[in-house]
């Protein structure tokens, strides 16, 4: 355990427990009598169950010093609750208020949305801890990259499809299932991008650059699926199949 490593741990913790406290805080004070209680429990235990698989995954496939060191099973995930945590002022940027959508407006719309980035997040993460590499950075630069990429892409669905409109004011359910499952597909090819034992940054930067074309396809199809289904109330047909192609694509097209 290096200088370094200890410092990121210990930032990493104390974030992480204060965000996630204070979002905790107002997720519930922001309680609304008419919300489904199933609402606040998938809000409430979403996070848990994604760094719980985090741990797991770090635990299983990351290199064979962290496997074996609970150090650093632990510094992992406590930055993979930082990388979850992110994506709640994302989603506010994007006009998708958590709390005040999902809980105080009882806006079922909104759930796969956020859902679907925290498991976005969480594949992120996976991605960047798996393989060999010489410092923890090997695994945090590619997180960053990636991080970011996936942000510009949430933007430009947003700003190319006016997807989150659906959400908020037509609170169209199918809408969100698209929303999410297309973070989520999109979070793939750069799971695997940074995934891998650690060669040089310049063979990461081709990783990467190689994802970029299926990112653009994703992109392509999220603003067809929007152009043809918004205001559509069909859950299956409008929600859960162009869901379900987004992902089989993000699978099946390996760059």
């Amino acid at each position: 355990m290096s200088g370094d490593e200890a410092f990121v741990m210990v930032a990493a913790t104390v974030v992480s427990l204060f965000a996630w406290g204070d979002w905790y805080v107002r997720l519930w004070r922001m309680f609304a009598p008419r919300c489904p209680g199933w609402y606040r429990a998938l809000l409430t235990l979403g996070p848990p169950v994604c760094l719980i698989a985090l741990a797991w995954a770090v635990s299983r496939y990351d290199s064979a010093e962290v496997k074996e060191s609970a150090f650093y099973i632990l510094l992992f995930t406590a930055v993979g609750a930082v990388t979850l945590r992110l994506t709640l002022p994302l989603l506010n940027l994007l006009r998708l208020d958590v709390p005040g959508q999902a809980v105080a407006q009882g806006n079922a719309a909104a759930l796969p949305a956020v859902v679907g980035a925290w498991l976005a997040a969480t594949a992120l993460n996976i991605g960047a801890n798996i393989g060999e590499g010489d410092t923890i950075y090997t695994a945090l630069g590619p997180l960053a990259l990636a991080g970011a990429l996936l942000a510009g892409f949430a933007l430009a669905v947003v700003a190319m499809t006016g997807v989150t409109t659906a959400i908020t004011s037509g609170r169209e359910p199918a809408a969100g299932m698209r929303f999410g499952a297309l973070l989520l597909a999109a979070s793939l090819p750069l799971a695997r991008a940074a995934a891998g034992d650690w060669v040089s940054s310049a063979a990461n930067l081709r990783a990467f650059a190689a994802a970029i074309p299926l990112l653009f396809a994703l992109l392509l199809l999220g603003w067809l699926a929007e152009k043809l289904l918004t205001g559509r109330r069909g859950g299956l047909l409008a929600g859960a199949l162009p869901a379900g192609v987004f992902l089989l694509i993000a699978v099946a097209v390996r760059p």
